[in-house]
């Protein structure tokens, strides 16, 4: 930290302080009082660290360290009018600097400093030590640098004003530019967002006398044929109760439906197959659940058709079941899903009918996956039990590839399975500037391995680089927030 001290009748005098420096301030003050008193200036001492700074109405001095200065040399002794005084081996020279300046040498021309107008450079790293030599060197460079010292710097300091003119205006232009940037990409979002919102008032128009008509058609059947309606499909639901196809049927206040059928029995290949009771859950949107109501499953299957997680696999029932429950013919949509219950199809279930046989040892010889219609799926590769036993993996992912398994699929968000770098053959200015995997170049970055130490307009890739916030010169590559790695192009 540098210390000014003001003396009374003299100039400013500033001492800085640096790692390595054992004489006392006091010491140093003092001497650089005599500088000040003789030259009516302020005086400023500050380790060097690589350049000198000219200023008309100050004289600024800079002692040569280890952290800024380079080539150190020990030597023994130094001679000032005749006396010899020795130095400790931490009071190094580093005469190898190019400090430009005309030289203070002692008795026997060993170079103590050097002038460079109003600026005072010592090559001798004096201030490591408080002893005789350093305050002999401190005390002779001093009053041989007064009659060099030369306060004519305008040329100087003009030209350290220009560079920081040439050095701001790029700072400024860049500043500019930036905020141009940010500004015109807030204006084409804003403009997309008045294109969307016009897009879907044009939709929302269009949609609307669709929608009022279906209003008024509801209103009408709400207040006319709601009751006829409704009286028609609770009587029907009362029937199939009544016929003995369900055991319960509860329709709830919040759009939901349970269902409990009658015990289900199944013949194939002139063998029953009992399977119990089934639980059946129809949502408000019309979603359908069923599950075992007497564990009867097997392997974690409520039915050979159904997933363990109750999803039905309707096969071509599923339109007709749709139609129903979106007309509100929740009786017949019942129908058809005791009817599918009581159904079985040897070509696609989601597990042998034989797995429901009570005696069944596990030792009969059948691929489960054989004739499975998910197989070589997302689902069969991640979700299936038997997945294990058939070995599939990702690479066995056969109707799914490429978009699917970038974009939409849960195993494979982060490319652990299968990258889309893969096979690409594509070239570089579509992998930097189109692919829709790399669009911030979170998977291959063109800056990460450009040798060129500055790059401009004339690089294909500057503007999206400018636009993505990577940069190059001072830079390497890589954004100011970390990014996520990626593999190569």
């Amino acid at each position: 930290m540098a210390v000014p001290v003001t003396l009374p009748g003299l100039p400013e005098i500033t001492v800085a302080s640096w790692p390595g420096r054992a004489m006392p301030e006091h010491e140093l003050r003092a001497a650089l009082a005599f500088l000040a008193h003789k030259v009516r200036k302020p005086v400023h001492l500050r380790a060097y660290a690589g350049a000198l700074h000219y200023a008309a109405e100050a004289v600024n001095f800079y002692i040569c360290t280890e952290d800024a200065c380079e080539t150190p040399r020990n030597v023994e002794s130094v001679t000032i009018a005749g006396h010899t005084h020795d130095l400790e081996t931490t009071q190094r020279f580093f005469p190898g600097n190019p400090i430009s300046g005309q030289p203070i040498s002692d008795d026997t021309g060993c170079l103590l400093a050097k002038v460079d107008h109003n600026c005072v450079t010592f090559v001798v790293e004096f201030t490591t030590e408080d002893n005789d030599a350093a305050q002999a060197i401190l005390a002779y460079v001093l009053e041989k640098a007064i009659p060099m010292l030369d306060f004519n710097v305008s040329q100087l300091t003009g030209q350290a004003q220009e560079q920081m003119l040439v050095a701001y205006r790029e700072f400024h232009l860049a500043a500019l530019r930036r905020h141009i940037h940010d500004k015109t990409d807030a204006l084409r979002q804003l403009e997309y967002e008045l294109e969307d919102h016009y897009r879907r008032l044009v939709q929302a128009e269009r949609n609307k006398p669709v929608l009022q008509a279906e209003l008024e058609a509801i209103e009408k059947l709400s207040k006319n044929g709601s009751e006829e309606a409704t009286r028609k499909q609770a009587g029907e639901l009362h029937a199939l109760i009544a016929s003995g196809q369900y055991e319960e049927i509860t329709p709830e206040a919040d759009g939901r439906l349970t269902a409990l059928t009658s015990p289900i029995f199944i013949v194939h290949d002139d063998w029953e197959f009992a399977l119990g009771r089934y639980d059946i859950a129809i949502d408000a949107a019309g979603k359908v659940v069923i599950r075992s109501a007497d564990d009867t499953d097997a392997d974690g299957y409520p039915h050979p058709h159904v997933d363990s997680s109750g999803r039905p696999c309707l096969g071509n029932i599923a339109p007709d079941l749709a139609r129903a429950i979106g007309r509100m013919r929740i009786a017949e949509a019942l129908s058809l899903l005791r009817e599918f219950l009581n159904s079985y199809n040897p070509d696609n279930p989601y597990i042998k009918i034989g797995r429901f046989d009570p005696d069944y040892s596990g030792e009969e010889d059948e691929n489960p996956c054989e004739d499975c219609e998910e197989r070589c799926t997302p689902y069969c590769i991640m979700s299936c039990p038997h997945s294990d036993m058939a070995d599939y993996t990702c690479s066995d992912c056969c109707d799914y590839r490429t978009d699917y398994c970038y974009g939409e699929c849960e195993a494979n968000r982060t490319f652990n399975y299968v990258h889309p770098c893969d096979d690409c053959d594509h070239d570089r200015d579509y992998c930097f500037l189109e692919c829709a995997w790399n669009q911030e170049w979170q998977l291959s970055n063109p800056c990460q391995a450009c040798e060129e130490a500055e790059c401009g307009e004339e690089c294909n890739y500057f503007a999206k680089a400018q636009e993505l916030n990577f940069h190059k010169g001072g830079t390497d590559g890589t954004r100011e927030q970390p990014q996520q790695a990626g593999a190569p192009a």
